[in-house]
């Protein structure tokens, strides 16, 4: 991750403001280490985007098939009432 944080620039401006070298070179790597840890690209983003589209729709078709069933189901419910009714 070069590109995002420069570990040796760091170590040249720890070194020179009179961090010791060995604890500025340290301090890069676990920078550099966070960086990449946290690090999330426009890719990961539009990924997620369109995950949670496929989800949300899938959810959406579900809600209708139950209830399309439900409506049935009690549509049958009040035609046999009725049908019994009527009958008596």
């Amino acid at each position: 991750m070069s590109a995002i944080f420069d570990t040796l620039q760091y170590t040249k401006g720890a070194v020179k403001v009179g961090i010791p070298r060995e604890q500025a070179e340290y301090q890069a790597e676990q920078i550099a280490k966070m960086i990449d840890y946290q690090l999330v690209t426009k890719a990961d983003v539009m990924w997620l985007e369109k995950s949670f589209d496929q989800k949300l729709k899938e959810l959406e078709n579900k809600l209708i098939i139950r209830l399309g069933g439900l409506m049935i189901v009690c549509s049958g419910v009040i035609m046999s009432v009725l049908g019994f009714i009527i009958k008596h």
